[in-house]
């Protein structure tokens, strides 16, 4: 499964001057925030987001170009629509809310339009491989009902893998043409891929997508020449590997929640009641400073970027906030993840975060210091008290939290 928050990086090119716009409606979604979302280091960012109307329209404005590459726009994990575009494009996006994932209806994008084809065609395989494993779960199952179900859901997946097949024959040349090879078992689907790599690989080799396809057939071409392993033979039937397959989610939800928290506790993830650990880089001038040398006072140390717009939209209450308090030895210490000093000046400047406490080691999701606390999405603020320890974390600090927790601390 191609996950949906397993978008390719953006880099940011393009035009000059140039600003990208997604815009459309989503029946269902009045007032709720829409994000556009894509891959750093294999982290799913949100870049930019908007709320959506009370007659289900939305704008999003983009702060960056976006080269050709797949993107998400999301409202949650569960509601979404990948697109496929770059800053040539202003993609439409039409869709209820509640059937984002195969309904939407797309236009201003070719590739995207023709990746919806490709989903709109799926939604019948995937609604009956979610039936079947609903049926699969159920303690009521009798062996024969399970032995039935074993084969409704090879038939499914058959029939699902002759219709992406189909559609590759009339579509290879397209990126979307990626999301249907990871429908397809390339023990038996080699030649489709092998197909499709040669016809992308000018066009749109440095996606993380095609990457991982190339990956893929170097691997199964050297093991051809070994031993198959015999194909597993569960008792259940195995989930399909459906991009937007949400039972597939499902399924691994508890083990992924585990592997995060384990992940967190490996790489320094940082939890209250922790002494913060210390940071010392240099700020867009040149210059060094250091978390600790803020000891004995409150400081809100906040891990942002220039290209982030969810961060972009918090910074207004972290400069009131800091406005109110400073004098009461409160302080701010910004970590940014950029990596061009000229676009991290240039936020700076305009969102007029004017403590001189601003650091970055220019290195986005590779930052040895986000890796220290443990972040793995942004704004990521955390609250540390006078002795040096973490006492609240994003979970309490966004928006009006942040005030809230200071009044605490100053009594007003």
């Amino acid at each position: 499964m191609i996950s949906a928050l397993a978008m390719v990086s953006a880099m940011g090119c393009g035009t000059d001057g140039i600003k990208n716009t997604i815009s459309g409606t989503i029946k269902g979604g009045e007032g709720k925030t829409i994000y556009l979302e894509h891959l750093l280091n294999n982290r799913p960012v949100k870049t930019d987001s908007a709320s959506i109307g009370d007659d289900g329209k939305f704008l999003l404005t983009l702060n960056e170009p976006l080269e050709l590459n797949y993107y998400v726009v999301s409202i949650d994990k569960e509601h979404f629509v990948l697109l496929i575009t770059d800053s040539t494009e202003t993609p439409e996006v039409e869709a209820d809310f509640e059937n984002m994932r195969f309904g939407a209806a797309i236009s201003g994008s070719e590739n995207s339009e023709k990746l919806a084809s490709l989903y709109s065609g799926m939604e019948g395989f995937v609604t009956r491989i979610e039936d079947i494993m609903k049926k699969s779960k159920s303690p009521e199952t009798s062996e024969a009902a399970m032995e039935q179900l074993k084969s409704d859901y090879t038939q499914v997946q058959k029939e699902k893998s002759d219709y992406c097949k189909t559609w590759l024959a009339n579509n290879s040349t397209s990126p979307a043409a990626l999301a249907a090879l990871f429908e397809l078992d390339i023990r038996t689907n080699l030649d489709e891929f092998k197909k499709v790599h040669n016809e992308l690989q000018n066009s749109f080799g440095h996606s993380a997508y095609f990457k991982e396809v190339a990956k893929r057939i170097d691997e199964q071409e050297r093991s051809n020449a070994q031993p198959r392993e015999p194909v597993q033979n569960p008792d259940m039937p195995q989930q399909p590997s459906a991009m937007n397959d949400q039972v597939q989610k499902q399924m691994q939800q508890q083990q992924m929640q585990q592997q995060q928290k384990q992940q967190q506790q490996q790489q320094g993830g940082v939890q209250i009641g922790m002494k913060a650990p210390e940071i010392a880089d240099k700020s867009p001038d040149g210059k060094m400073y250091k978390l600790s040398d803020q000891k004995g006072k409150v400081v809100l140390l906040d891990f942002w970027a220039s290209w982030c717009g969810p961060c972009r939209k918090e910074n207004p209450s972290v400069v009131a906030a800091y406005n109110k308090y400073k004098k009461e030895g409160f302080e701010v210490f910004s970590v940014s993840l950029d990596n061009n000093v000229d676009r991290w000046k240039q936020a700076i400047a305009q969102d007029g975060l004017i403590w001189p406490y601003h650091v970055s080691d220019l290195k986005q999701w590779s930052s040895v210091h986000s890796a220290a606390y443990g972040v793995r999405s942004i704004p990521s603020p955390f609250l540390i008290g006078k002795d040096g320890k973490v006492i609240a974390n994003a979970s309490t600090l966004r928006g009006p939290g942040l005030e809230a927790e200071l009044e605490k601390i100053f009594g007003h």
